[in-house]
């Protein structure tokens, strides 16, 4: 088994081949090196268990592929939009309750440039962001 980890290829030099090379340019170096690590994560987790694996040929248009739709994936929210037809309206695991349109509106607007978050005004120097629970 130990053998077999040892035949797992360093991320570092994963992301220096001519294979992978075009999804750093594409994406970012952190989200490919992420997306590896998760995919020989997975191998190593295999191997430990006793699983015939059979490793990737990691310059392959397959593995390149499955790098990019693990990307991508995380790169969606994963919440969406759903009907409430429960009949309940607070505790639902729906995401609670819906904001109002003047709290969206309130939260576009401080969300769209610096703030005070945890900076005093009147002292110049640094508050506390728990001063506006």
């Amino acid at each position: 088994m130990t053998h077999r980890l040892r035949d797992l290829p360093q991320i570092d030099s994963l992301l220096r081949t001519d294979a992978i090379r075009p999804l750093v340019d594409l994406y970012s170096r952190n989200e490919v090196a992420h997306a590896l690590r998760a995919a020989l994560d997975k191998l190593r987790q295999d191997i430990k268990t006793g699983s015939d694996v059979v490793l990737p040929d990691y310059d392959s248009d397959t593995f390149v592929h499955m790098l990019g739709n693990a990307i991508d994936a995380a790169r969606h929210p994963n919440l969406r939009p759903v009907i409430n037809a429960t009949g309940i309206v607070i505790h639902t695991n729906l995401g609670r309750a819906q904001l109002s349109e003047g709290a969206i509106q309130a939260m576009r607007e401080v969300g769209s440039q610096y703030t005070t978050l945890e900076y005093d005004l009147e002292s110049g120097g640094r508050g506390a962001r728990a001063a506006y629970l």
